[in-house]
């Protein structure tokens, strides 16, 4: 079950091209959680039309995490 995790303050992404960016560190109000692969990635859209992107990823401690943007909105989810 997917739980609310933290506050995401900050994102960084590894360079490349766009369409095919992946996060690499997520700064936290508790910390920074490192990605070690992303298991999967993809683009949403709600039924107002307003699209996201999401990330389903393992960090560096063997968590799973998804990362959802949502209105330009960052939120990040534990998978417990």
């Amino acid at each position: 079950m997917w739980q609310e995790y933290q506050q995401v303050k900050r994102i960084e992404f590894y360079s490349g091209m766009k369409a095919d960016e992946s996060p690499r560190r997520i700064s936290t109000e508790e910390g920074e959680i490192f990605v070690k692969r992303v298991i999967e990635q993809g683009r949403t859209m709600d039924k107002t039309g307003e699209r996201g992107m999401f990330f389903v990823f393992e960090d560096t401690e063997e968590r799973i995490f998804k990362l959802i943007s949502k209105g330009g909105v960052w939120q990040i989810f534990l998978w417990s």
